[in-house]
């Protein structure tokens, strides 16, 4: 399936156990749109549960493909090149359902980066297990997307693989891909002054600095996993409704929606090896977000009475 033009294409990788679009997906597919790209959605499964809301984003002109649930978001992708949906596009942009946004436009961003000389860009760049953009936001040229190097990448078995194997040979043999052939390529959120600790510490800066990065960093995006799970224990993530509040064209009612439907199951546990006492009180004297709250060295005593 090829297209005949080369307008900007986004390839977007979504799931859901029980075959939904939930609303903060279809509100970000329909930002996608808006801010130019033709959008082909890559689900996982069947979805026939939410047919109204799948009809209301075909009659938007968006392309909806159902793929076996394998792969993750880089055997979505592969698949989708597979078919023919990059065609003749000027850009290619591979994006997932892991985040909640965008809070603002995304067309001055969009606008901006593109315009910058860069032949690869991410929302946010990530020096944890290496130097790389994080997955769930990059954006190509053509030129760039279809060089082989970038394409080895692609073409592997990743229905085969487990979480672990695609997030090294996808996320990050992406990135060491990009250090290797590609000069030009960057993020909207690169934190550069962070380098020396992610080598000492490794993190994921989208979960631990998140209020730096959607309110100085111009990230305009919320990792899903931050809302559901915490995984650093920090307490101002409460603060969550605040910050997005400060985007009016948002509708705040949608993440809380999706989180009621995704309620973290019974008695999963954190790796009590990785959320140590010692290493939450480390985290959180990392994270820049603590200086967001007043209430945030009461706010930790409580964290660690209540262990």
């Amino acid at each position: 399936m090829q297209s005949s033009g080369d307008q900007p294409v986004c390839l977007f990788a979504a799931y859901d156990p029980q075959g939904r679009i939930h609303p903060h997906v279809a509100f970000y597919l329909d930002a996608l749109r808006r801010a130019g790209f033709r959008v082909v959605v890559g689900h996982a499964g069947p979805l026939e549960r939410d047919a109204p809301a799948v009809a209301r984003l075909l009659a938007a002109g968006l392309t909806f493909v159902e793929r076996p649930n394998t792969g993750l978001d880089f055997g979505t992708w592969r698949h989708l090149i597979g078919e023919g949906h990059v065609g003749a596009a000027s850009h290619i942009l591979l994006a997932n359902d892991s985040v909640y946004g965008p809070l603002s436009d995304l067309t001055p961003i969009v606008r901006r980066m593109t315009g910058s000389g860069l032949d690869v860009w991410g929302m946010v760049e990530s020096l944890e297990r290496g130097r790389h953009l994080q997955s769930w936001f990059v954006h190509f040229t053509a030129s760039m997307f279809w060089h082989p190097v970038v394409q080895r990448v692609f073409d592997q078995p990743f229905d085969d693989m487990t979480k672990r194997e695609i997030v090294v040979r996808g996320e990050l043999a992406l990135g060491a891909a990009l250090e290797d052939t590609c000069p030009r390529w960057g993020a909207v959120w690169q934190a550069a002054d962070r380098r020396y600790l992610a080598r000492l510490l490794p993190f994921n800066p989208m979960l631990l600095n998140w209020e730096e990065a959607v309110r100085r960093g111009g990230v305009p995006f919320i990792k899903v996993q931050l809302l559901r799970e915490n995984p650093f224990a920090l307490p101002w993530v409460r603060r969550w409704p605040d910050v997005v509040r400060r985007f009016p064209d948002f509708p705040l009612d949608v993440i809380q929606v999706h989180l009621d439907a995704i309620a973290r199951p019974a008695g999963r546990e954190r790796d009590p090896a990785v959320h140590s006492i010692r290493r939450l009180v480390l985290f959180w004297l990392l994270s820049r977000d603590r200086y967001a709250t007043r209430d945030s060295v009461p706010a930790l005593m409580r964290l660690l009475l209540d262990r």
